[in-house]
């Protein structure tokens, strides 16, 4: 009955969780063997997938759990979630189930390692991933081939600024900024420079992303006119969520990402009344469900059974895309390239509240 337990056996059940997650901290793991399958999440990247207060130690090591029992929400994590329900309903997911934290930086790394099976993630289905990530490793516990489900969503990275533009030379903030490890940079910057849309500090971003390119840091601008601090031209961030603080704060002059990412963090971050998203978009990205096929038959065909159920929800009856969109879009108009793709996947346009 809720409540009946006494405040000794509340807290002797506390110190019990307390040693296990410290436990499983100092192995580098909880009890991870080959019956249990491994979702990796983000915890930045709203309306994708998010979660604002995650279990303590799940960057560490995987938790206990589906996405959805830790707490975790976001279209490409609906989508997980209605997959494994489904084949639970069917009885064909006979295995352990856990979440791992992953970024922008580290997911493809936690891939190969076999820390993870099942990103649910915003990623961009891109050739060279599968290329560079297909690296053929040996070994026990090893993972080879990174794979990619079929295309979930079609998304485009964009810009945002602040509404008032700084004057003077130099606007004493990072010029560009973008999430590292993602399509933004430097590709979706390079879009945005080709299409003129950094103004009077293009040419300092063109020599910026020239650096990048050639692994080199960014020059830092200075301001002589002024006693501010000089700043880097651009600087990649860890997460979307530590760059939308740092753009809300004026510490960024323009912030390149994937445009649902940008609208959902700059208005939670209370800051999209004092910004401008560019209405323009600059490149196209299809979003897939990556997974990796580890050295191991029942995790592998797991995988595969995951990859084609989701397969048959998305052209099914079931209108998995569609029904996962509504409840996840709610404040959002898909645009016309969104609803393209659904047409062309689906054969019918995204709901819309």
């Amino acid at each position: 009955m809720r409540g009946s337990f006494s405040p000794a056996i509340r807290k002797s059940s506390l110190h019990a969780g307390l040693l296990v997650l410290i436990v499983a901290f100092l192995t580098g793991s909880v009890a991870q063997s080959q019956d249990t399958l491994i979702f990796g999440v983000r915890a930045d990247a709203p309306p994708f997938s998010y979660n604002a207060a995650p279990p303590v130690g799940i960057a560490d090591f995987a938790i206990a759990g589906t996405p959805r029992e830790n707490g975790f929400k976001g279209y490409v994590v609906d989508l997980c979630n209605a997959v494994l329900d489904a084949l639970a309903d069917k009885r064909r997911l006979d295995l352990k189930v856990q979440t791992r934290l992953v970024n922008a930086s580290n997911r493809f790394d936690l891939l190969r390692a076999g820390e993870v099976h099942i990103l649910c993630d915003p990623a961009t289905i891109m050739p060279d991933r599968l290329e560079s990530n297909a690296v053929g490793l040996s070994g026990s516990g090893a993972t080879r081939y990174l794979n990619v489900s079929v295309p979930v969503y079609m998304s485009a990275v964009t810009l945002a600024r602040p509404r008032d533009l700084p004057g003077g030379a130099a606007p004493c903030r990072i010029l560009v900024s973008a999430v590292g490890e993602t399509t933004a940079a430097p590709r979706g910057i390079d879009r945005i420079l080709a299409e003129g849309n950094f103004g009077r500090w293009t040419s300092d971003i063109s020599i910026a992303m020239d650096r990048v390119r050639n692994g080199e840091p960014s020059q830092i601008i200075f301001d002589n006119a002024t006693d501010c601090e000089p700043k880097p031209a651009f600087k990649a961030f860890p997460t979307h969520a530590e760059l939308a603080d740092a753009f809300c704060a004026g510490e960024v002059l323009y912030y390149v990402g994937d445009i649902e990412i940008i609208r959902s963090l700059l208005t939670s971050n209370g800051c999209l009344d004092r910004s401008v998203i560019a209405p323009a978009t600059f490149t196209d990205e299809r979003y897939g469900i990556y997974t990796a096929l580890p050295n191991n038959g029942i995790l592998s065909s797991a995988i595969l059974t995951f990859l084609a159920e989701l397969s048959f929800q998305v052209h099914s009856q079931q209108k998995l895309l569609d029904v996962t969109y509504k409840e996840a879009f709610k404040e959002f108009q898909p645009s016309q390239k969104l609803r393209a793709f659904f047409w062309s996947v689906t054969g019918s346009f995204p709901s819309t509240p």
